[in-house]
């Protein structure tokens, strides 16, 4: 037993002593015992009563921890019990062969011995387990359960995690080896296609298994604890992590970006019914997967664990003991998004036997902790949530790391409407909330200042490139039955997801059939000679027995449809709406799965090597063509006016080609957008009388890697009269005067094509035909019959890998990198993405490489750089108007993330040199030109990776 009990006591920091407020007597606390109070454990000097009665306890060395008031504490007797135990072994020394079976019994029973005196006499005393026990148990008082994880275990785990890695992933896992399933390391879908599924990680051990990855399963850091992403919602043995995705659009549901609302319609006749200038029906739908995070207290109500904190988890077993289906918690608490029905697995924490809950807690990484606080248990817990976008194209705000650039930057598609934290909830009314004047719960970014006013005093280094879910205000939430408001988002990326309408030009993202005039199931392409045609875009989506093209047939786009008699998919790239790709339309947009180990200067300069040759697979957005007809009644006039609302459709920057008296088409920039006209650059654009406007804009969705695209090549004069191109197209635009004889270039450098790539009208009153149009990779050039009126030529081309930017302070430089080869491997898409051209040499010597630079002319007060000269660059002479590049390439941190900068010169060869003789780079902000050593105008600038290398680490 103890010497001593206190039901509430006090000490300060810096004091020796102990005041006992609850008045019980310090009578038996002895010099040497041990105090207990706030778990630790100090020795104790003395114990005395002061003058006024107060009983005190004062200890041999100052209280070193925080201010203690009213605490429960214990007085453990160890150095006296001992003492007496020792005293009389002492004795007992003299009379071994009495005490013989007494000092074997103290050592290894319970209970007391009794040991034999010099003087005849005898000596009781309790065992040394009993001593023990003793202890233990008034331990176990204040301190119960002490195999579990306690918070400062947690707060010792974070801390070291956090010395080692950022928020992010330390293993990306593995994947199949199937290389057309594969979308990135460690992400793919299954052989068989399974609908709205896709993976993370995969056992190493299994067949067809492949990457490079330290483990099979993917391993995040959240707030700095560790997480293994196994066994969620899967339901085969080789699979680590299912990540479930909500039902492609299907022409039903609007968005307004006026007012954040989202409305599921009963038809699509209904929905595009409904649109107006701001409220418009998605069909361009981007989704972002992420993690939540969140700590939540175990419950009688709620009293399941999970194996990793994974509550979707459907893993048989936690450390070997049998899991069942929690029934305890609606579907909708494990659900990946609003509507899914899915149900984890765990065990019931509070029936389990002790030897289960030590088993479970022997492995940190399930992080089920006891708080000696509150007395209860919690546990450390994730869930996978899979958002739809709320309207049309890029979200708004999806890196937590970037700076706040709007009143929060909080997690969000648009202004009005933000992604809705769950936390510990049943279930939330919708994955995403409407902005109504008061934000009551959602994401913050925690470079939100108003974020960072709130959470004075705390360090925040741990939440770095995470989402914290607040209420108003920036404040702790109250309302997501979470443990210490903590509750995060680390997002994964962004995918871009076909729909469930007719894929023709006018709905270019569509994966389903289009109807016959024969027949409304028949399956055709939008290129058949018999498909019908879409007068709208709601017409993708009717089905053609109420008025619209979209096929009866039940094969609608999904993984389920077949090819129709001519061996033919509803998709020209053969793509389904229910699943993802590895980049273009259907596929990976971002993938932001930032390794937690971040990214040195060393393995910068590696991935800058990797997009110099065709290894990073870019970003950009696509470009829309429409045409429309001038009302201007000047020739060569700044402005072009309308008659109509056209000019809503333009935006400054956007590339137009407008129609001169001799029939040609000259190429401007608007500069500036009226009510019913638009400026363009320079004074004179060149356009006549009532002529034609082709217009190319970019379109709101940003697409990745490998895109297809759609050249027509047309008179605009012909445009009115062809009803499939009066919704404009997604791609690019050539006159037919632009081809050279039998050959038309492509608008951008030509990756690959696809079979059945030359669709074609020989009159405009004729059917479509199709051929394939032997395309030339080298001279980026595909065959057209200069008789057709209409050639459509389909192929696939490489998203750019960098963007316009000013320069930046660079964190280091290197060497630079020359090119003048057609190769996209050797640079040509690179270089296509810099200076907008495509390069066409076939020579093999002297044809890339990198040059030492000599001297860098950087400010010490800007630390921006002014000039560089680089060693003399041996290129081959080739034809006159041969084009290439010479970059400066460097890094440079923004918001914590490594970006690669580009400083840029185009070479265009005279025939006898590269008008390079000052093997100087000039330093241009964005994009321009300048005048080379032969009097040739070429492009300068400067441009930045389109996307971050990684989070900056120096070590």
């Amino acid at each position: 037993m103890a010497a001593f009990t206190a039901s509430q006591a006090s000490i300060n920091n810096g004091s020796k002593v102990v005041k006992i407020n609850s008045g019980e007597s310090i009578a038996n606390v002895g010099d040497g015992d041990f105090l207990v109070i706030a778990n630790f454990i100090v020795e104790i000097n003395r114990a005395y009563v002061s003058a006024t009665n107060e009983q005190l306890i004062e200890l041999v060395e100052n209280w070193p921890n925080s201010n203690q008031n009213n605490q429960k504490c214990i007085v453990i007797p160890t150095t006296g019990a001992f003492k007496k135990a020792v005293d009389a072994l002492t004795n007992a020394n003299l009379l071994v062969n009495n005490n013989f079976t007494a000092m074997q019994d103290w050592q290894t029973k319970t209970g007391t011995v009794t040991f034999s005196n010099q003087d005849g006499t005898t000596t009781t005393v309790k065992t040394l387990k009993q001593i023990e026990n003793e202890a233990q148990a008034q331990m176990d008082a204040t301190h119960p359960f002490p195999w579990a994880l306690r918070t400062k275990d947690i707060e010792a785990l974070r801390k070291a995690n956090l010395a080692r890695y950022d928020n992010g992933f330390i293993s990306l896992g593995r994947e199949t080896q199937v290389s057309n399933l594969n979308l990135a390391q460690g992400l793919w879908v299954a052989n068989d296609l399974k609908s709205n599924q896709l993976y993370m990680g995969r056992k190493i051990d299994d067949a067809n298994t492949g990457g490079t990855a330290e483990t099979g399963e993917a391993i995040i850091v959240v707030a700095g604890l560790e997480f293994n992403l196994k066994d969620i919602a899967t339901d085969a043995a080789h699979l680590e992590a299912t990540l479930h995705m909500p039902e492609a659009e299907d022409g039903t549901r609007t968005f307004d970006t006026a007012t954040g609302l989202s409305v599921k319609h009963a038809s699509a006749a209904i929905a595009f019914a409904s649109e107006t200038a701001t409220n418009k029906v998605v069909i361009r739908r981007q989704d972002v997967p992420f993690i939540e995070m969140f700590k939540r207290e175990i419950t009688e109500a709620d009293p399941f664990v999970y194996a990793y904190g994974a509550i979707q988890s459907t893993a048989s077993k936690i450390e070997g003991i049998n899991t069942v289906q929690n029934t305890t918690r609606p579907s909708s608490y494990f659900g990946f998004y609003k509507g899914d029905t899915r149900v984890g697995k765990g065990i019931n924490w509070l029936t389990a036997t002790d030897t289960q809950r030590k088993t479970i807690a022997a492995n940190l990484k399930h992080y089920i902790m006891f708080d000696d606080r509150t007395g209860k248990w919690y546990q450390y817990c994730i869930r996978v949530r899979f958002i739809k976008g709320a309207g049309n194209g890029d979200w708004l705000a999806i890196d937590a790391r970037k700076a706040v650039k709007t009143y929060s930057d909080p997690f969000m598609f648009s202004a009005e409407a933000y992604v809705k934290p769950q936390g510990n909830l049943d279930s939330i009314d919708s994955d995403i909330n409407t902005f109504t004047g008061g934000v009551t719960g959602s994401f913050s970014n925690i470079n939100n200042r108003t974020f960072r006013e709130n959470y004075k005093g705390r360090d925040l280094k741990d939440l770095k490139g995470l989402y914290v879910a607040t209420q108003s205000g920036a404040s702790l939430p109250t309302n997501l039955n979470v443990a210490d408001g903590e509750c995060y988002a680390l997002v994964i990326g962004c995918f871009n997801r076909l729909n469930q309408g007719a894929n023709n030009l006018s709905n270019p993202y569509g994966a389903a059939w289009i109807a016959s005039n024969s027949g409304n199931s028949l399956k055709r392409n939008y290129w058949s000679s018999d498909a019908l045609v879409a007068n709208t875009v709601a017409d993708n989506f009717i089905l053609a027995s109420d008025g619209g093209i979209k096929s009866t047939n039940e094969q609608t786009g999904n993984i389920g449809t077949t090819a129709n008699g001519e061996g033919i998919l509803s998709r020209l790239d053969n793509r389904f709406h229910d699943t993802v790709y590895n980049g273009g339309q259907g596929g990976i947009s971002r993938d932001m799965r930032y390794s937690a180990k971040g990214i040195t200067i060393t393995q910068a300069k590696k991935r800058v090597n990797e997009m110099q040759g065709d290894l990073a697979p870019g970003l950009e957005r696509e470009t829309q063509v429409m045409i429309y007809q001038s009302s201007t009644n000047t020739n060569n006039n700044t402005y072009i006016d309308f008659d109509g609302n056209e000019t809503s459709n333009f935006a400054v920057g956007d590339e137009i080609y407008c129609e001169t008296e001799a029939g040609t088409y000259v190429k401007s920039t608007v500069t500036r957008i009226g009510a019913a006209f638009l400026q363009t650059e320079g004074q004179d654009n060149g356009c006549k009388v009532n002529g034609l406007v082709v217009h190319l804009k970019k379109t709101d969705t940003s697409l990745r890697g490998s895109i297809e695209r759609n050249d027509v090549v047309i008179d605009p004069v012909n445009f009115f009269n062809e009803p499939t191109l009066a919704l404009g197209w997604v791609g690019g635009w050539r006159h037919p005067s632009m081809a050279q004889s039998t050959r038309v270039e492509a608008t951008r450098k030509l990756v690959s094509s696809i079979s059945a790539n030359r669709i074609w009208k020989a009159e405009l009153a004729d059917n479509y035909g199709k051929s394939t149009s032997s395309p030339d990779t080298v001279k980026n050039d595909m065959f057209i019959d200069p008789s057709h009126i209409i050639s459509i030529l389909n192929y696939r081309y490489k998203a750019k890998v960098t963007t316009e930017s000013d320069v930046k302070g660079a964190l280091e430089y290197f060497d630079v990198f020359y090119t003048v080869r057609d190769i996209v491997t050797f640079g040509s898409t690179f270089a296509e993405s810099l200076i907008g051209k495509v390069l066409k040499n076939t020579y093999s010597n002297n044809h890339k490489g990198y040059a030492p630079t000599l001297n860098l002319n950087i400010s010490p007060q800007t630390n921006l750089i002014a000039g560089v000269t680089h060693a003399p660059i041996d290129l081959d002479n080739r034809e006159s108007g041969a084009l290439g590049i010479k970059v400066l390439s460097s890094v440079f941190e923004e918001d914590g993330l490594l970006y690669a900068q580009f400083n840029f010169i185009e070479l265009v060869c005279s025939g006898s040199n590269w008008g390079d003789s000052d093997s100087q780079i000039p330093i241009v902000p964005n994009l321009s030109t300048t005048i080379n050593d032969n009097a040739t105008s070429v492009i300068v600038g400067t441009a930045r990776s389109a996307e971050p290398l990684g989070v900056l680490r120096y070590a």
